[in-house]
């Protein structure tokens, strides 16, 4: 009798631990694909897989800011990216990137290629690693803001380096992302 209320209460527990850790990796996989919000400090990489700046074989991205509002946003290390013109941000989901024509390519910021790097536009990407997900230009901030947590990154002599020099408006780029499981 004994043995089999022991029996009883060791598959109730392994039960509910079987429930609590479905119910954890759910929590975690939502949180995951939650959007986050990110600032691509200027002339730095990106990996968006492990939220880090900084050149590595597995950086996703490169934000250049330019001179006269004129940088460029790149893929690097094989990841690859598509604008989306059609759809709104919140409307595309993991079946519409896969569908689309990725590839490794460089999108502008100046007059003189579109001005395709604005607030609104929506590019959709696979990273180096493999993931794909979507990201939205929020805005820019200028050289001389550091109010932005990613700023924290900076050195204390870059930071008085720079504001030495005339303020860049198109700094820094500001994006919404997300990534998908």
């Amino acid at each position: 009798m004994i043995s089999v209320g022991r029996n009883f209460i060791m598959l109730n527990l392994l039960k509910y631990g079987v429930a609590i850790t479905m119910a954890v990796a759910i929590l975690n996989a939502a949180a995951y694909a939650e959007d986050k919000t990110t600032v691509m400090l200027g002339s730095h990489y990106w990996d968006i897989d492990n939220q880090r700046f900084g050149k590595s074989d597995t950086a996703d991205f490169l934000w250049i800011f330019g001179a006269d509002n004129n940088g460029f946003f790149k893929t690097t290390n094989g990841a690859k990216m598509a604008m989306i013109v059609s759809r709104s941000f919140d409307k595309i989901d993991c079946s519409i990137v896969r569908a689309q024509n990725l590839i490794e390519r460089r999108v502008f910021q100046d007059a003189n290629h579109g001005g395709r790097i604005k607030p609104g536009a929506v590019i959709v990407f696979e990273t180096a690693e493999g993931k794909f997900g979507k990201l939205e230009i929020l805005g820019f901030r200028s050289s001389h803001d550091f109010s932005f947590r990613e700023a924290a990154g900076l050195t204390e002599e870059w930071k008085k380096f720079v504001l030495k020099k005339p303020e860049t408006g198109h700094y820094h780029l500001e994006v919404k992302w997300q990534l998908f499981e």
